[in-house]
């Protein structure tokens, strides 16, 4: 449809008293939604549309311009669907139907044993999840959840009140955590010039032109083989534009031969960041598909950058922990940060090495590190205190090895 026809109130008219208030075009523009005053349970009621057309000027039919209905009140309390657990700091809560606003953004509507804060409660873009960030929770132990005092959008209190729930941080197997290596990516669609593959380039936000970009309407996938079955246990993925608020419902699923696919996480939000980190139970797998379902913000998918990390080796009695064999280059922390950083890395051999910070221009800020190396772990201190805020790039050189991670300066 057409968005000016189709938001004009003026142009719909519903009898026995009712007023239209407000509309909207949803993303694919063949819904309208209409805002309007009080229905009465039980009573009947027509809607006429005149003056909407389509997008190529065709006005809607006047054969086809008239519905009935009958409106039904909403007695159903909402009820607690499950809880997603997406990391040690990050639970999401599901209902059975759309929330009240109110009631689902208030923090103190819930609470987490063992002396667990929550930071804050975010009503998701469905409206039929919360996602709670709380302080840090350890792995291996249980937790309950007791949520109260929610209701739906008709006003129901959700039954029963309180609700307690049980549920438990994923676990990682021991090892070596290090970051998989991803040999190809493939999509069944992508626009031209943003290709699957950049995903994988490492310049993520630094190219405007460094991302995959769906060319259909969603749902799509991507899917990402990492050459031989391995460990995973988290994902970090930078959604196109999630750092300006753009969020993604998506699922991850997991295969050693692309016939076959085990769920990972289903269902679930983006966050509002660069990056999404996500952990899970560790599982061995091959393949990893990425189903983007539906967007805030867009009809379309796009991701900057995805990564993949698992334990190099699983504990057994005797074995020594496996030597990494290339660079390996953590994720600065804190992240965001002010004034200073730690960064840390691993490397196979003893070499000439240097750690460098560049802005998003690609001008050199400081060096942090430029001399010869044992092989094994390193860490050094990063002082921004000089700088302005921003995203700034660090990359460690060696004359075998190079690797990128960006960081962010937050004052």
């Amino acid at each position: 449809m057409e968005i000016s026809s189709a938001v004009n109130v003026s142009n719909y008219s519903i009898n026995n008293g009712i007023s239209v208030l407000s509309g909207s075009l949803s993303l694919n523009q063949n819904k309208v939604t209409l805002n309007t005053t009080s229905h009465t349970p039980g009573q009947n009621y027509t809607i006429s549309v005149s003056n909407v057309h389509d997008i190529a000027g065709n006005n809607i039919s006047s054969n086809n311009n008239s519905s009935a209905y009958t409106f039904v009140s909403d007695i159903t309390p909402p009820a607690i669907n499950g809880i997603i657990v997406t990391s040690s700091q990050s639970v999401t809560v599901q209902f059975s139907e759309r929330l009240d606003i109110n009631t689902a953004k208030n923090k103190n509507n819930f609470s987490i044993s063992g002396n667990i804060s929550i930071i804050s409660a975010q009503l998701l873009p469905d409206s039929t999840g919360i996602k709670l960030k709380t302080s840090k929770q350890l792995t291996d132990v249980d937790y309950t959840l007791t949520v109260s005092n929610i209701k739906d959008r008709a006003g129901n209190l959700q039954s029963p009140n309180p609700k307690i729930n049980s549920y438990r941080i994923p676990k990682r197997i021991k090892g070596n955590y290090s970051k998989n290596t991803i040999s190809n990516v493939t999509a069944s669609t992508w626009e031209q010039n943003y290709t699957p593959n950049k995903t994988i380039d490492g310049f993520g936000m630094s190219d405007p032109e460094s991302r995959w970009q769906s060319a259909r309407i969603m749902p799509d996938s991507i899917t990402y083989d990492l050459s031989k079955s391995v460990s995973m246990d988290s994902l970090r993925i930078s959604f196109y534009k999630g750092e300006t608020g753009r969020l993604y419902k998506y699922s991850v699923y997991s295969s050693v031969d692309l016939n076959s696919w085990s769920p990972i996480l289903e269902d679930i939000w983006s966050e509002e960041a660069e990056w999404t980190e996500i952990e899970f139970d560790s599982t061995d797998g091959r393949y990893i598909k990425l189903v983007l379902k539906e967007c805030n913000q867009s009809n379309k998918a796009s991701i900057w950058e995805f990564e993949s990390f698992g334990s190099i080796f699983k504990e057994t009695p005797n074995q020594e922990p496996m030597a990494p064999t290339t660079l390996v280059l953590s994720q600065n922390y804190p992240n965001p940060f002010n004034p200073s950083t730690r960064i840390s890395w691993q490397s196979p051999i003893s070499s000439h090495q240097t750690l460098k910070v560049y802005d998003v221009l690609g001008n050199e800020v400081a060096t942090l590190i430029d001399e010869f190396m044992e092989a094994g772990q390193h860490e050094v201190e990063f002082d921004a205190n000089n700088l302005a805020s921003g995203i700034y790039i660090y990359k460690i050189q060696t004359n075998e090895f190079s690797e990128t991670k960006k960081m962010v300066l937050l004052r």
